[in-house]
């Protein structure tokens, strides 16, 4: 059995109703939320262990 995980490519992400659409969306300019998620994927700071989540993820 083939226990290696499979790429993430082909998974849809989950639709979050509200967060980019509706009256009043959490999320108001899409562009600078992925900039900042990319800047914390990369930031050796934010985890516990020094170390970016990118050092571990980086194929997700």
């Amino acid at each position: 059995m083939d226990e290696t995980p499979k790429p993430l490519k082909g998974i849809a992400v989950p639709s979050t109703p509200g967060l980019l659409d509706g009256n009043e969306p959490i999320v108001t300019n899409a562009a600078t939320v992925i900039q900042l998620g990319k800047a914390l994927f990369w930031d050796m700071n934010v985890g516990s262990d020094g170390m970016a989540c990118a050092s571990c993820h980086f194929h997700a």
